[in-house]
């Protein structure tokens, strides 16, 4: 496999951090980067829709909330409405990603 030389811009007291890290662990800064940055991205793509959205995602306002509680509540009370309150699937990020929805 190539190895690949690439700049990077740190803050000098991140840097600082990480080096004496990395030196504590007998470890090359590159190194601790690649592990931490793989780690990272294999958290990250492991984390299912409800865990990702908590992190990532703001709640409604209030006045959100209440819209939508409202249209359910009309959707509920419809009977023209194909509203079934036990009827759907779980989805996850990657469906979401992939396009599958």
């Amino acid at each position: 496999m190539a190895t690949l030389r690439k700049n990077i811009t740190i803050k000098e007291e991140d840097f600082e951090k990480i080096s004496d890290f990395a030196y504590r662990n007998r470890v090359s800064v590159s190194e601790l980067l690649r592990k931490a940055a793989i780690f990272y991205i294999n958290v990250q793509e492991s984390m299912d829709l409800s865990e990702y959205l908590k992190k990532n995602c703001d709640f409604v306002s209030e006045e959100e909330q209440k819209d939508l509680d409202n249209w359910i509540k009309e959707l509920k009370s419809n009977s023209d409405s194909d509203y079934d309150s036990d009827e759907g699937q779980e989805i996850t990020l990657e469906d979401i990603i992939q396009g599958k929805l």
